[in-house]
């Protein structure tokens, strides 16, 4: 079954090259228990053969990696035995237009060309990756992300911060799994 999303469905490890894993004989069954995995006899074998095909493309990805043709590694997770299609199903979301929504318009101003590559990695100020799960919460990951980093360059100090913070406090009025917050110098506040 070829799955044109692979990336999603594996996952994209942005996090240092000390995590980047060697998959060299990682079998269905090392996935299986290291994912807590159990079939049904009727679907073992097509969840293996999702699995093995995700492994290869993962495998093939991160050779490229360490040639240096690609910038980023592939990790297998908890979605590599899933077919796009399950993959679609679980973890789409209906996502709302941005009609009568506040925005700002920022103008800069151009004094030098950009770097060539930037990694705020190096710099200290990005936490390591985490896993939203299915629960449709991807506004409020990339909120706390997005407010740790920020904090982090400010401050010097990098915090990990809890995203069901905002899934817990910031009302969702349209309840469609994305909700707009407005970062603020004096913190975080909900928009109307």
């Amino acid at each position: 079954m070829k799955s044109p999303f692979v990336v999603s469905q594996v996952g994209c490890r942005c996090a240092g090259e000390e995590n980047l894993r060697d998959y060299e004989g990682y079998s269905f069954e090392d996935y299986k228990q290291e994912f807590s995995k159990s079939y049904a006899d009727h679907e073992l074998e097509s969840r293996k053969s999702i699995f093995e095909a995700n492994l290869r493309k993962v495998q093939a990805h991160n050779a490229e990696y360490r040639q240096g043709h690609r910038t980023w590694y592939m990790a297998m997770n908890e979605l590599a035995d899933l077919s796009s299609e399950e993959f679609g199903v679980r973890r789409s979301t209906k996502v709302a237009h941005a009609v009568n929504r506040p925005f700002l318009q920022l103008d800069a101003e151009v004094h030098k060309p950009n770097p060539a590559a930037f990694d705020w990695r190096s710099k200290g100020v990005v936490t390591p990756v985490k896993d939203q799960g299915g629960c449709g919460s991807c506004w409020a990951f990339s909120a706390t992300e997005t407010v740790e980093s920020h904090y982090a360059i400010a401050s010097g100090k990098l915090l990990t911060l809890a995203p069901q913070t905002y899934v817990d406090c910031v009302e969702n009025p349209d309840d469609c799994g994305v909700r707009m917050l407005v970062l603020n110098v004096g913190g975080v506040l909900k928009s109307r």
